[in-house]
């Protein structure tokens, strides 16, 4: 492997032990050093804590600590690995087994009742051949669409059945077929 060094220290390592950061290469020693000099600009410049507020900080936790647990190291231990673990791990909501219900399949027939891409793109290339600019078409087609939806939505006012306002909307789309 290919040896570099350090550029703050001059350590020589192999290039898998060092890191590039901006376009430089640090050892992990040097490396941390600089994450903490970050963290500690962070802590004084953006946040403005001081250094005494900090140290104040540690003796009440530590005090607290203390107080709670007695002396006994093991069980703080136990209970700040057991809170590191349920913070990070998200609660799931058990899952219970047993039959699910079945959905009955209803055939909806006014679920096909718009017209698709290709019929769209096909009146459109059979007005461009007649004649028209695309803008034209375009409008046409439009004006088309809104037709076919309000003979749709009247013909639902007028409470007809679902096979009878499918059989009309195929009836009409063939006739909008043969005008263009």
């Amino acid at each position: 492997m290919t040896k570099k060094r350090c550029d703050k220290c001059g350590k020589e390592d192999k290039r898998k032990n060092l890191k590039r950061i901006k376009g430089g290469w640090l050892c992990e020693k040097c490396h941390k050093e600089k994450l903490e000099k970050k963290r500690e600009n962070i802590k004084r410049n953006v946040l403005g804590i001081t250094e005494e507020q900090e140290l104040e900080e540690k003796k009440i936790i530590q005090k607290n600590d203390k107080k709670k647990y007695n002396g006994n190291y093991k069980e703080y231990q136990r209970d700040y690995a057991k809170k590191k673990y349920w913070k990070n791990k998200k609660l799931e909501v058990p899952k219970i087994k047993g039959e699910k219900p079945v959905k009955e399949k209803t055939i909806d027939l006014m679920k096909g009742l718009y017209l698709r891409r290709d019929e769209k793109l096909f009146l459109y290339k059979k007005l461009i051949a007649n004649g028209l600019t695309k803008l034209q078409a375009r409008e046409r087609i439009n004006q088309n669409i809104k037709n076919l939806e309000q003979l749709k939505t009247k013909m639902i006012k007028q409470n007809k059945p679902e096979e009878e306002i499918s059989k009309i909307f195929k009836e009409e789309f063939a006739k909008l077929i043969d005008r263009e």
